[in-house]
């Protein structure tokens, strides 16, 4: 390796080093309203749970939600999510960040099995999410995102922050992604 080589090396892993600590940091939710742990071993357990939230709702049962956002909101925000992996994201992070600290978060999460973030942050760019949506139509919107997503044989869009994903990464982000939302609501039927 020549030394060019190894200096320009070096700073980018020492800069990947830096930045991972804060972007591990601001990825991962420490509040202590967190009301359950959930691990979905596929998108089809994601939405069974889901399914059951949707129950719920429609029976009128008691629903707890933790942090700002309503029920409408948090499903909605979960079918952007699904939705720009396919149609791209509004904003993304720095080619750096994607290459660093967010594949080395998305490798964490992956190990783990699980993902812990703010879950009333906003995807940077996606349109503001009202909190006058109707849970009816948030709900057929998560089911259709999650379809087309299924169903979707082209050239996935890179990730705001962790960049370039395969579909089965994909997939697994939003199983991740749908588990720590679900984690945040307490239900009864």
């Amino acid at each position: 390796m020549t030394r060019k080589k190894f200096l320009t090396t070096s700073t980018i892993a020492v800069s990947a080093l830096a930045v991972s600590g804060t972007a591990l940091h601001s990825c991962t939710d420490t509040a202590p309203d967190k009301k359950r742990l959930i691990v979905f071993a596929s998108l089809e357990e994601a939405m069974r749970e889901f399914e059951q939230i949707e129950q719920a709702a429609r029976s009128n049962n008691h629903i707890e939600i933790a942090g700002q956002w309503n029920l409408a909101q948090h499903l909605t925000h979960c079918a952007q999510s699904i939705e720009f992996s396919m149609s791209g994201f509004p904003e993304s992070k720095s080619w750096l960040f994607q290459r660093t600290a967010g594949a080395l978060a998305f490798a964490l999460f992956s190990a783990r099995g699980a993902m812990s973030h703010n879950t009333n942050e906003p995807i940077p760019g996606a349109a503001v999410l009202s909190p006058e949506l109707s849970i009816e139509q948030a709900f057929a919107r998560l089911r259709a995102s999650v379809e087309a997503f299924q169903q979707y044989d082209k050239d996935l869009a890179d990730h705001f922050a962790y960049g370039k994903l395969s579909k089965a990464e994909y997939a697994k982000a939003h199983t991740m992604h749908l588990a720590d939302h679900a984690a945040r609501i307490v239900y009864a039927l």
